[in-house]
């Protein structure tokens, strides 16, 4: 791999042809880079070191000499680093070794095309692993052919290699080459070679063949090594750098992706060995801290906050700063911290897709696609009442007007709306249910898992039910007072390795131990176990209780079983899911008797919820607008006759009897016209199949929701159908939706 043509070419030649009308950077196959058009987010001018720049042949010599600087700059030389803080890796078996440099052959380069996703991101051809699939017969002999070769000669042809540097501003009216970031942000092959020489092992000499899918892989690879390597260097060196502790519980850094977040005393002393460790990685792999998206946290009330920042280089953040789109802060988050989760949510209702859509749709829009949105939000953070409540008038009236501006009658409040569908809701989850879910879940995972967040929380704890600990973090809070609400949801069982506190969890029949303490106010004579595991007090399969127990306790303890596999359970289920979860929520509320009328299978929720509507007196006829003090003159537009109130309209009005007699023929025996619930009850009383029940349940509602369209195409729109008319309608709507159903 010596020679620069086998790696990916990062660099542009000064006399390489640079042709700009916009801000589209492209190096075409021989070679030479294009600048192509763009409509939007033009360049009217560039500034640099040497002045300011309006013409597109000063463009083109600005952003030459910047990618001159940017990819062929001269690499940094190594220090003369101690070795000892790259540790020894685990070393590849030496039966491996010759695998690693064995030729390539055809079946795998055949096997990487079959395994891999078929609509995956397309390579530098613009061809996905796809169309290589279905013309494998043809392209076989001479892809094999072009690949082995490259595997054996070391070079690769200019076309193969071409590539699109794409120029995205990183702010509005960007006007410096360093306010544009490039895509793809490539590494000098030196500093590629310099890092492998060093973190690989000395005394193993290898001969590496890196067989990448695309040249944009090389960058993807050293940035993964390179923050690999640096996490090992952390580990290496705790004796010099102090993290935060909790008993013998320590965290010194996190690594996600291509992110690193270190934690520490805030001490100068901390500073410079931190600041040491990075001006030795910068020197191995060339990657250096951008101070400028860097960010230091400090707690309040710290005296050396000034000189750590100057140590580091690193400015200090007094708000909340943004990761993964979530704000982190050591206070607590204010309403203003929510602005981009409201600015987001507001967005989303507010487009012109949004607006287009039925009551269905936007139902569907709230549940699958706004729910989402907030749900990341609660998994990362604690929403507050205030913010909830706006989220909720916001969706609210989406969902009910079809615009978040507009603030009219609500016949239907969003509270009874978010509820499950057995409980006469719309199966919307709400805000409140979603913040329940993922604490149960938290909790569950902690309970039953490991991992370094449920080890900490255990050193520093003990227990989410440890109600003597104080000063906590406020998600912690919050999780203790969901554990108490949820107690008797979880059956424990206990074994020889249990990783129960004896003190404080409710292993004792849904009682923790520290209950029976509290009640003879001898909680702090047992103060020395409180950090104790209900593994300390099982020898073997037996009990192995210390004597300073009182009586009673050993005989509530002895009482209970020890089993052989740790097993808790949630209402008899090991392995609960979300929807256990909103089960137990909800366990407050009663059945409604008429949800198997509005929800079966098949079912549409274009018609269906107006039958919902229809139950929940959600309609706004006569009787429910008089109930709220707004009174109408209104009669029935069908019969003239009556007060239009949810009954008459359905089914008692001879207008709409008729309709539904047409699609409903048992009907024609009844003596009297029946009301809403009676023509569903009349339905389930009808000895006929499953399916040709849901056959009726379905015409029915498409009537109720064809009769409404009616009313109001009468009453608003001065358009008056005859039944025939209506029933024309209803037909045609509920032909296109049986037409794929089977035993109909």
């Amino acid at each position: 791999m010596e020679d620069s043509k086998t790696l990916p070419e990062l660099f542009i030649d000064e006399n390489e042809e640079l042709h700009i009308e916009d801000n589209l950077v492209e190096s075409s196959n021989d070679g030479s880079v294009v600048i192509k058009k763009r409509r939007r987010m033009t360049f009217k001018e560039i500034t640099d070191d040497q002045g300011t720049y309006n013409t597109h042949s000063d463009f083109a010599k600005v952003f030459i000499q910047h990618f001159n600087n940017l990819f062929n700059s001269a690499g940094s030389e190594c220090l003369n680093i101690d070795t000892t803080l790259i540790p020894t890796g685990t070393v590849i078996p030496p039966h491996m070794i010759s695998a690693l440099t064995a030729p390539v052959t055809m079946d795998e380069i055949k096997d990487i095309v079959f395994s891999g996703k078929p609509n995956s991101a397309p390579g530098p051809d613009g061809f996905t692993l796809e169309f290589y699939r279905a013309t494998w017969n043809v392209i076989h002999p001479q892809l094999c052919k072009a690949i082995i070769s490259f595997f054996n000669t070391g070079f690769m042809p200019n076309q193969v290699k071409a590539t699109a540097i794409a120029l995205i501003p990183k702010h509005p009216h960007a006007n410096n080459p360093n306010t544009s970031s490039s895509v793809p942000n490539l590494i000098s092959p030196k500093h590629l070679t310099q890092f492998l020489e060093n973190i690989f092992i000395e005394d193993l000499k290898l001969k590496v063949s890196l067989k990448c899918s695309s040249p944009g892989s090389w960058p993807v690879l050293l940035m993964y090594i390179s923050l690999s390597a640096l996490t090992v260097c952390l580990r290496v060196i705790l004796t010099l750098l102090r993290g935060i502790s909790a008993d013998n519980c320590e965290v010194f850094h996190l690594m996600f992706a291509d992110d690193l977040h270190v934690f520490g005393s805030a001490t100068t002393a901390n500073a410079h060995t931190l600041n040491s460790i990075l001006k030795v990685f910068a020197s191995v792999t060339g990657l250096n801290v951008n101070p400028q998206k860097s960010t230091i946290l400090i707690s309040k009330n710290c005296p050396l906050d000034v000189d750590i920042c100057t140590i580091l280089n690193i400015q200090q953040s007094l708000i909340p700063i943004k990761y993964l789109g979530l704000p982190i802060f050591y206070k607590k988050l204010k309403l203003k911290d929510f602005q981009p989760l409201l600015g987001k949510i507001s967005k989303q209702l507010e487009g012109w897709k949004a607006k287009t859509l039925s009551l269905a749709g936007r139902i569907q829009y709230i549940k699958f696609t706004i729910c989402n949105t907030i749900a990341y939000w609660i998994r990362g953070s604690i929403i507050t009442k205030g913010v909830s409540k706006q989220i909720n008038r916001l969706c609210a009236r989406f969902t009910y007007f079809g615009s978040i501006t507009q603030n009219k009658l609500f016949t239907v409040s969003w509270k009874n709306t978010c509820c499950p569908k057995q409980y006469g809701g719309l199966g919307i989850p709400s805000i409140d249910s979603l913040c329940h879910n993922y604490a149960c879940s938290v909790i569950w995972r902690f309970l039953n898992t490991n991992s370094l967040l449920f080890s900490w929380w255990r050193a520093k704890y003990y227990s989410l039910w440890n109600y003597t600990s104080a000063n906590n973090a406020q998600y912690w809070d919050l999780l203790c007072k969901k554990a108490s609400c949820i107690k008797n949801c979880i059956s424990f069982s206990v074994f020889p390795s249990s990783s129960l506190f004896v003190i404080w969890d409710p292993w004792c029949g849904g009682h923790s131990i520290a209950d029976y303490l509290k009640t003879s106010n001898s909680i702090a004579n047992y103060s020395s176990f409180f950090s104790w595991k209900v593994s300390n007090i099982i020898l073997g399969d037996n009990w192995n209780l210390p004597q300073s127990f009182e009586n009673n306790i050993i005989s509530l303890i002895k009482a209970i079983p020890i089993s052989q596999v740790e097993n808790h359970f949630w209402f008899g289920k090991q392995n609960p899911v979300f929807a256990d979860f909103s089960k137990q929520f909800f366990s407050n509320l009663s059945k409604v008797p008429w949800y198997k009328y509005v929800w079966y299978k098949h079912q549409a929720l274009r018609y269906s919820v107006y039958v919902w509507l229809a139950f929940k007196d959600g309609l706004k006829t006569t009787d429910i607008l008089a109930k709220r003090g707004i009174n109408t003159s209104y009669k029935c537009c069908f019969c003239h006759d009556d007060m239009e109130t949810i009954s008459h309209l359905f089914f008692e009005c001879r207008f709409t009897f008729d309709i539904a007699k047409y699609f409903l023929p048992w009907l024609n025996d009844l003596l009297m016209r029946p009301n809403l619930y009676q023509l569903y009850n009349s339905i389930f009383e009808q000895r006929i199949l499953i399916h040709n029940r849901n056959y009726y349940l379905l015409s029915t509602s498409t009537i109720i929701y064809f009769l409404w369209r009616a009313r109001n195409d009468r009453i608003f729109g001065g358009i008056v159908d005859s039944q025939t008319t209506v029933i024309t309608k209803i037909r045609k709507a509920f032909t296109l939706k049986t037409i794929g159903w089977r035993n109909v």
